[in-house]
Formats: C-alpha cells, sequence, structure tokens
C-alpha cells in the first residue's frame, strides 16, 4: 500500500515540480501556484456533468449558441400541435389538388361526350327526317319493253311513289323518232318534244304508254340494237327531286320471251284468221269477176 502510495505521488509531483520549476517539492507549493494548479487539474476519466431536461421552447444551450451533441430535446406539445396541424393542411391542399385536378379531366370528357351525343343525335334527326322525305317522294321511271306477247315495243313512263310528281321531264338519247317505225316517226317525235317539256303531273301508281312499232322490226335479231340513255326531272313535295340518269341497253331484252295476257292471248287467232278471211274475200271477189 505504502509503495502505491508512493508511486501516485510521484506521478503528481514530478509534472508539478517540472512545470513550475522547482528543483524539489516538499509537498507543500507557494500559494501563487496552489489555485492555478487546482483549476487545471483534470480527472482520469472526463465523465460530463449530469443536464437538465429541456424543450425546444426553452433550450438548454447558452444563450445564441448551438444545441451541443448532449441536449436533449424534448418536444413541447402545443408546439407539436402546431407541426401536425400545419402538415395536415399541406397535406388537405394537395389531396384538394389532386381531386381538383382528376375532376376537371373528368368534367373534360364529360364534356366531350356531351358535345358528340348532341352532334350523333343531331345526325340522327337529320337522318330521320332525310327517311321520311325520301318515303313521302314520287319515285319516277321510264322503260323500252316488248309488250307482253313480244309482238311491239312500248315506251312506259310511270310513278311508282306515293306522293304526285309535277313537272315530269323525260329526254331519250337517240330521239324516240330515231327509235319508232317509219310510219310512226312523227307521232314519236311530238311524244318527244311533249316529254321533254314536261308533263303536268303523274300520279301515284299511274302508267303512260307509247307504241313505238314491232318488236322485231326495231330490235331485228342480225342487227345489234341500240343503247338508250334515259334523264328524268320533276318535282316532289319538298320541291326539285334529284336528277335520274340510266341507260336502257335494248340489246339484253332482245331474246326475252313474251307471254300474251288479256286479248294478247288469242291475238295471233285473230290474226289468222283475218288473214284467211282476206284471202277468202279476195277469192270470191275474184269468181264474181270471172263470172
Amino acid at each position: 500500500m505504502a509503495s502505491e502510495t508512493a508511486l501516485i505521488r510521484w506521478a503528481l509531483v514530478m509534472p508539478l515540480q517540472t512545470k513550475h520549476g522547482l528543483d524539489r517539492f516538499d509537498g507543500q507549493l507557494p500559494a501563487d501556484k496552489v489555485w492555478p494548479l487546482a483549476a487545471r487539474r483534470r480527472p482520469l476519466v472526463d465523465f460530463p456533468p449530469p443536464r437538465e431536461p429541456t424543450s425546444l421552447a426553452t433550450s438548454a444551450c447558452p444563450a445564441g449558441g448551438p444545441m451541443g451533441p448532449d441536449t436533449v430535446a424534448v418536444m413541447d406539445p402545443n408546439a407539436l400541435a402546431a407541426i401536425v396541424a400545419a402538415a395536415a393542411a399541406i397535406l388537405s391542399v394537395l389531396v384538394s389538388i389532386v381531386f381538383g385536378a382528376l375532376n376537371a379531366r373528368s368534367a373534360n370528357r364529360s364534356a366531350v361526350a356531351a358535345e358528340e351525343a348532341q352532334r350523333l343525335a343531331g345526325r340522327q334527326l337529320e337522318a330521320g327526317v332525310s327517311a321520311t322525305e325520301q318515303a313521302l317522294q314520287p319515285y319516277l321511271w321510264a322503260d323500252l319493253r316488248p309488250r307482253a306477247d313480244g309482238s311491239l315495243l312500248v315506251l312506259h313512263i310511270g310513278n311508282s311513289g306515293p306522293t304526285v310528281a309535277t313537272r315530269v321531264r323525260v329526254l331519250f338519247e337517240p330521239p324516240l323518232a330515231d327509235l319508232a317505225e317509219e310510219e310512226r316517226r312523227d307521232r314519236m317525235t311530238a311524244t318527244g318534244a311533249a316529254l321533254a317539256s314536261g308533263l303536268t303531273s303523274l300520279a301515284p301508281g299511274r302508267t303512260l304508254e307509247w307504241t313505238l312499232g314491232r318488236a322485231g322490226v326495231l330490235v331485228p335479231a342480225d342487227k345489234p340494237a341500240p343503247a338508250v340513255r334515259v334523264t328524268i326531272d320533276a318535282d316532289g313535295p319538298y320541291g326539285l327531286l334529284p336528277t335520274l340518269v340510266y341507260v336502257i341497253d335494248l340489246e339484253q331484252v332482245k331474246y326475252s320471251s313474251g307471254r300474251g295476257e288479256g286479248l294478247g292471248l288469242i291475238e295471233r287467232a285473230i290474226n289468222s284468221v283475218a288473214q284467211e278471211a282476206k284471202q277468202l274475200h279476195q277469192t270470191v271477189r275474184s269468181l264474181g269477176d270471172s263470172g
């Protein structure tokens, strides 16, 4: 124990002797060197002094100084509540912005969809009005066809619509006179002029007919049959009708079969009897002249 005490003393005395320029140290220091030395003595192990916990509102740091590593910060309940409220407000603003953008996008899409629906409804209304008008328009047509028995070529002009057509104008190229037989050309010239200037009206279901001549003469089997271009203009209940243009190719009806109807069923027999009666009359007349 004595040796340990001497060792500790030596460890404490040697630095003092060197520091203060003492030739020897008898265990006593001058009075002017005792307090500085005591003030400068450091413990062998530094332990930080205990500190009282402080809040952010009352910092444990010296006035104007930064918080040290050993400062213990305790959040003030009021400050914590203020921070939470501020964070909630910021979050609410962000959520409002996001939902506002989404609502604006949805409103824009709804507006576009409403516009498209309005356009579609307008088109459907126009289509419905147009379909109604078309259903109430006259339906005019012209045709060159053999009579049912195939003996005569006849011009037909008719109205298959539900309403009356007015100012019905029909043009033929080539003219009707060029299609008719020789003895009927003057009549067909007048008919063509009347059709070009326009019929006053043509009632629904009405069909007009003009005979051009014998089908076998106008459409001969050994010659090409002509193609006729037809143009029809007229007025309906809603104004001018669209111009109708098409071609009638008589070559396609050249070999169509004839079928008698009405008096046509016995027309050939009547014609045969008439021819025989004519020959008999000529025979009887010649006999009378010779007697």
